[in-house]
């Protein structure tokens, strides 16, 4: 180098070493030296405690395909697909069209729950005597009536996550009202952290979700309530054990099954009088089906028959 005159070569020499100097500074993070942290948007979920919500909701997702298939007598699957921290913004964004949306009360705060259109008027057709496949309505606005239907469907799953989360949660939630707007909703601030989850719910051919936004306001109370050291997976366990234990007791229980040929009004007077061969006509055919009640209650019609030398009766009917 001659003076202060740098030649080529040198130039050359020394936008390469600042080169490879930036090229290792890019290469720490990749190799763990350090990590991306949004200062903006803390981790307010632990993993313990994301783990333990996500345990809490797998079971509650068993339970909701068990009863909404009991229910609704269809085969009814409701899967947890995700559970994770998030910011309210990106809930928001991800808003779309032809989904019913609902504020409901969460332990101390508010939260949204949407559920997707198409699943919730066939929920509503299979309740209302549908055959459960696909309706073809192209339509995302439910009717007045159908709204009240999708309503009471909800409570129900609300009353499961009620039994799931136990004495964390005090009170079942509720739907305080129906806003099929949400980006109209300010719950929470942009960048306040929330709990996302999305459910997946399949009903014969037909898939939908249901979307669940709690804002880390409505937990933050609840959190150290949360017995983290002890195993969800045992509660699970437990729960489900318990769950068969009832279902053994309710199989081995004994109800009266009647069968009822027929009834008439008779005076107490022509009742007294009632001599042997006499005949009481019922005012019905006698190939007519008679009615069998377990309990007190109607379940089933059958035909009068012959097993084995002794009366019978066919079932013919079910009655729910």
């Amino acid at each position: 180098m001659g003076g202060n005159i740098l030649t080529q070569e040198e130039l050359d020499a020394l936008l390469n070493g600042s080169l490879e100097e930036e090229d290792n500074k890019s290469k720490r993070p990749a190799e763990g030296e350090a990590r991306h942290y949004d200062f903006m948007v803390p981790n307010k979920f632990s993993k313990e405690l994301l783990r333990s919500l996500k345990n809490i909701h797998d079971n509650m997702s068993r339970m909701a395909s068990a009863s909404m298939s009991v229910f609704l007598r269809q085969d009814i699957k409701v899967y947890l697909n995700y559970l994770e921290q998030r910011i309210y913004q990106d809930y928001i964004e991800e808003a779309g069209e032809g989904v019913l949306y609902y504020i409901v009360s969460f332990i101390e705060d508010k939260a949204i729950v949407g559920i997707d259109s198409n699943v919730a008027l066939l929920l509503v057709e299979k309740l209302l005597g549908g055959t459960g496949t696909k309706t073809g309505i192209n339509r995302s606005d439910p009717t007045e009536i159908e709204s009240k239907v999708i309503a009471n469907l909800l409570d129900q799953v609300f009353a499961l996550q009620k039994e799931s989360w136990g004495k964390i949660m005090p009170e079942v939630p509720r739907i305080i009202k129906q806003d099929n707007h949400p980006k109209l909703i300010h719950l929470a601030q942009s960048n306040d952290a929330v709990l996302s989850m999305k459910f997946e719910i399949i009903i014969g051919d037909e898939i939908g979700n249901i979307t669940y936004c709690i804002p880390f306001n409505a937990l933050e109370n609840v959190i150290p309530q949360f017995s983290l050291d002890e195993s969800s997976d045992s509660k699970i366990k437990k729960s489900e054990k318990k769950t068969q234990e009832i279902i053994r007791n309710i199989h081995d229980a004994v109800v009266p099954i009647t069968f009822i040929l027929g009834r008439t009004d008779v005076k107490v007077a022509d009742i007294l009088s009632l001599q042997k061969g006499d005949i009481i006509d019922f005012g019905i055919n006698c190939n007519s089906p008679v009615l069998l009640n377990v309990g007190e209650f109607k379940k089933f019609s059958g035909e009068l028959g012959i097993s084995n030398k002794k009366y019978a009766v066919k079932i013919t009917q079910v009655h729910f």
